[in-house]
């Protein structure tokens, strides 16, 4: 990746997948990730937050140079996901926010970062 001390990244991940795509995407993700959209009323949901998970996890994964599923995520204080420590360059800050069909995804290492869209 080119040097992201003074740029931000910026993906867009479109959250309205097939099955076939949600199936490939589910197999990213952690036993406490699946439980948690195993909890999700709406299957459409369930799906679109399958998919922005796995997506993430691809693109932290290629900061970190590890695989999708070796991602492992902690908290901060504020509830704010982190990719635990260890796993890759301490300075890698990232925000994601989805709304509806459409997810964005920033990654940096300037700071702390935010991200929206509605």
């Amino acid at each position: 990746m080119n040097n992201l001390s003074r740029t931000v990244h910026l993906y867009t991940i479109r959250l309205d997948a097939s099955a076939t795509e949600v199936s490939a995407c589910r197999r990213l993700l952690s036993e406490d990730e699946v439980a948690r959209a195993d909890r999700f009323v709406s299957k459409s949901t369930a799906d679109g937050w399958q998919v922005c998970r796995a997506r993430l996890r691809q693109i932290l994964a290629s900061y970190c140079e590890v695989e999708a599923n070796a991602i492992r995520f902690t908290k901060q204080e504020n509830g704010k996901p982190v990719i635990a420590a260890g796993l890759c360059d301490a300075d890698l800050h990232f925000n994601l926010s989805h709304s509806h069909h459409l997810a964005v995804v920033s990654v940096t290492k300037v700071g702390a970062i935010g991200v929206d869209v509605e």
